[in-house]
């Protein structure tokens, strides 16, 4: 099975915010639409700003910025380096006006990776990860799978 790594906050959204949308500069292979993959929790942290109105504000300003004031407030808070989730590719999408209101939001661009199936594993396995997709080796993927089945 194959992995993408995903900033901080942008993981927890996916996770705990309904966000459905993955954005990214390149588009999957055509093989992976409706493939299953795992959400790793990445190391590193987005600080790129985002527009809303009239502010730029940071990623986790953000989150706030549209209600979601349960997301964790402190960095140490999230799990890092470590496989959290599974979800499933349904399409990619390079406009926002192709996506449910909801989702909307989440679209920065230039591809927009449209996940559904989103599932949280009940605890995180630790894992390194990589850029691009990426093989998620078989003892990890043997913990996902019984954590999956539970």
């Amino acid at each position: 099975m194959k992995a993408i790594s995903l900033s901080q906050p942008w993981c927890w959204a996916i996770l705990y915010a309904d966000k459905h949308i993955e954005n990214r500069s390149w588009q999957p292979p055509i093989g992976m639409i409706d493939q299953q993959i795992c959400l790793h929790a990445a190391k590193s942290w987005d600080v790129e700003r985002r527009t809303i109105g009239d502010h730029y504000v940071t990623p986790f300003g953000y989150l706030l910025a549209l209600g979601f004031d349960s997301a964790p407030n402190r960095k140490d808070l999230y799990p890092a380096s470590a496989i959290v989730g599974l979800a499933t590719i349904d399409r990619i999408v390079t406009v926002a006006d192709t996506l449910p209101d909801d989702q909307k939001r989440w679209f920065f661009g230039p591809f927009g990776w449209v996940l559904r199936d989103v599932r949280r594993l009940p605890t995180p396995i630790p894992c390194r990860g990589f850029q691009g997709l990426w093989h998620v080796p078989d003892d990890v993927l043997d913990q996902v799978t019984e954590q999956a089945a539970a």
